[in-house]
């Protein structure tokens, strides 16, 4: 039961804020247009999106930190996410979190993070716009996670438990990667 509750607060903040908020330009977007193709039919399809974690691997000293992107590709219409991220605490401590560019170049959002209450190797991460404003397209950074070495091994770094939303408060369909971080 313990597990789902983090998990339901991250998506409830989508219900919560659905109603509030307004489009807050702030410059340059980090985001670009999806990948927008016709079929043989003439009728438009978009690219599968693609939630990574970047760098695909790394390999750092302990003692060290290495920061982590959840990065969002060919995406179309994205308004928030809920994800919890997985690592190996053995190997990895975390030290923080922080918001991408993509959501807050086009609208006003809310950020939160927390490790699980129900295990010290879980990061819960929930990203929302405010208010009832078009979602994002194309492809950017959601957040990044900074986490510090502690000792030697491998820790892979994925997705468990994630959720995309479009601004009509819909899940969306898409593929996850993960990372491996090693350290010596």
């Amino acid at each position: 039961m313990k597990r789902m509750s983090v998990m339901a607060v991250a998506v409830g903040l989508f219900f919560v804020f659905i109603g509030c908020g307004r489009i807050s330009p702030t410059g340059p977007s980090e985001a670009v247009a999806a990948n927008v193709t016709k079929s043989a039919t003439g009728t438009e399809t978009t690219a599968t999106a693609v939630l990574s974690l970047s760098p695909s691997q790394a390999t750092i000293n302990v003692g060290e930190e290495v920061t982590v992107d959840a990065v969002v590709e060919n995406v179309v219409d994205l308004w928030g996410i809920a994800a919890t991220v997985m690592f190996d605490n053995k190997h990895l401590q975390f030290v923080k979190a922080e918001e991408g560019m993509l959501l807050k170049v086009q609208n006003t959002t809310a950020f939160m993070h927390a490790i699980a209450e129900w295990g010290p190797n879980q990061l819960a991460v929930g990203l929302v716009s405010l208010g009832k404003v078009p979602g994002v397209t194309g492809y950017g950074t959601l957040f990044r996670v900074t986490f510090k070495a502690i000792s030697s091994g491998q820790s892979e770094l994925k997705f468990v438990e994630t959720a995309l939303r479009d601004s009509t408060n819909s899940d969306m369909k898409f593929e996850q990667r993960s990372t491996a971080i090693t350290v010596r």
